[in-house]
């Protein structure tokens, strides 16, 4: 068989190989699927992901004013008074958040999502300059009670009853935010407010709630002081914000926020969402997820991504002993080595869902070299060929296993994989005498048997 004919074949076999190593990888995809619904079941019998917006103080009121309209019957422009019922938000001046989040592992069949229950303390203080504003204001006809709101993304983790202390007062939580934009969430009505003087107050609000994978808050103080702590010590911290301190142990985390009214514009964002558009006052938000320090499905996806370089370098380590030994192998011993190298994947997950990830990747790796070692000694005749050639398959899948596990040095190594292996080949190649090799064709495979 002639060099070009040999080529054309190896090419159209690497193509071919996509096929399977395609279907390997949907079946990760689809693994990775029934985990994410068995996240989904745990958050239908447990809580969801939190988040928490508040508190704020809610002041309900009607203003009345002119509307111009198009009368058609009159044929002109007729100006009518109209009265609308308004939300004003009162934010505090100061606010500490205080989150610890005990968190533990809930299982749904082999899959396992881990969830928390926290106990959160929101204290700061409150002033009522906008109150007095507000009743100064001539198109005002009517201030309704106001109430210290409080958004909860998912109220079923509400297991006991919050409480609050406004001054000396004691205040009882109903459900519902009351807030147009978000229902869900609690409220006190508030009795003592004064709307004739000024004056601040101060308020302490504590409630234990649920949650899952993850934990957000949106800090509406002008001055705001966040600290979570947990027994987790997995966390990726997301938001808008990073937090100004932590510390990250085998024992957990603890985090620290500090915000300013400078840097959040929380003032101006809760004015456009008295208005109507709340998406910038939703999304203001400081947060942590537990992350699963071993996403296997999320590691499996990245090896898989170098399954087709495994079998383009395994391929042209064949043809090198085809054209430096003079050794011919066949398409279909090519044929079986790619699809080894495709079954590794599968191996991986299978066994990195029941055992330690680092466990089943050596497994695996030793499973896939055995063989391949094996059959290569019996293809080339010569167990010290065979045994070359599993070591150097083990040394790529350990490889594989740094580049998976580096996630922010992934695409470096790769590329870096990629230009030595192409530097050796060009090395080994460097006095071969390609016209004269494309003339000849390659002879049976030897008869010794080497060690």
């Amino acid at each position: 068989m002639r060099i070009r004919m040999k080529l054309a074949i190896i090419a159209a076999l690497m193509l071919l190989l996509t096929i399977p190593l395609l279907l390997v990888v949907s079946k990760i995809y689809e693994r990775d699927n029934y985990h994410e619904q068995a996240r989904n079941d745990i958050a239908k019998s447990w809580t969801g992901e939190q988040l928490i917006l508040g508190p704020i103080v809610v002041v309900p009121y009607t203003r009345i004013y002119e509307k111009r309209e198009f009368d058609k019957e009159l044929d002109r422009y007729v100006t009518s008074q109209v009265k609308a019922n308004e939300q004003l938000f009162v934010l505090p001046d100061t606010l500490t958040g205080k989150i610890d989040l005990r968190t533990e592992v809930r299982y749904r069949g082999i899959y396992k999502v881990p969830v928390y229950s926290s106990t959160i303390s929101l204290d700061g203080e409150i002033s009522n300059t906008k109150i007095l504003e507000l009743g100064q204001r001539k198109d005002v006809i009517a201030i309704g009670r106001p109430y210290l709101s409080i958004v909860v993304n998912d109220m079923r983790g509400i297991a006991e009853s919050p409480a609050l202390s406004w001054n000396s007062d004691t205040v009882d939580f109903m459900p519902g935010s009351q807030l147009k934009f978000q229902r869900s969430g609690i409220h006190a009505p508030l009795s003592s407010i004064d709307q004739d003087i000024l004056n601040r107050y101060r308020f302490s609000a504590s409630f234990t709630l649920r949650g899952m994978s993850s934990f957000r808050f949106v800090p509406v103080g002008n001055s705001s002081s966040v600290d979570i702590t947990s027994s987790w010590p997995h966390p990726r911290f997301e938001g808008l914000y990073l937090p100004a301190h932590r510390e990250i142990s085998d024992s957990g985390f603890t985090a620290s926020w500090q915000t300013s009214a400078f840097a959040t514009n929380i003032a101006e964002k809760a004015r456009e969402c008295a208005s109507g558009d709340c998406g910038q006052l939703m999304n203001n938000y400081l947060g942590v997820v537990l992350v699963d320090p071993v996403d296997v499905y999320l590691q499996a996806q990245r090896a898989s991504k170098y399954g087709i370089l495994f079998i383009g370098l395994t391929f042209t380590a064949f043809f090198l002993f085809e054209v430096l030994r003079k050794i011919a192998i066949h398409p279909i011993q090519y044929t079986l080595v790619g699809l080894a190298l495709s079954v590794f994947y599968l191996l991986l997950v299978s066994l990195a869902e029941h055992i330690s990830f680092v466990w089943a990747y050596s497994i695996a790796t030793g499973a896939c070299s055995g063989l391949l070692g094996f059959y290569m000694t019996c293809v080339l005749k010569s167990l010290k060929r065979g045994s070359v050639f599993a070591a150097a398959i083990t040394g790529l899948y350990g490889i594989l296993y740094v580049i998976i596990q580096e996630e922010d040095y992934a695409f470096s190594m790769g590329a870096g994989l990629i230009f030595i292996t192409l530097s050796g080949v060009m090395f080994a190649t460097r006095n071969i005498d390609w016209f004269q090799v494309s003339r000849h064709t390659f002879e049976e495979p030897e008869g010794e048997t080497g060690t």
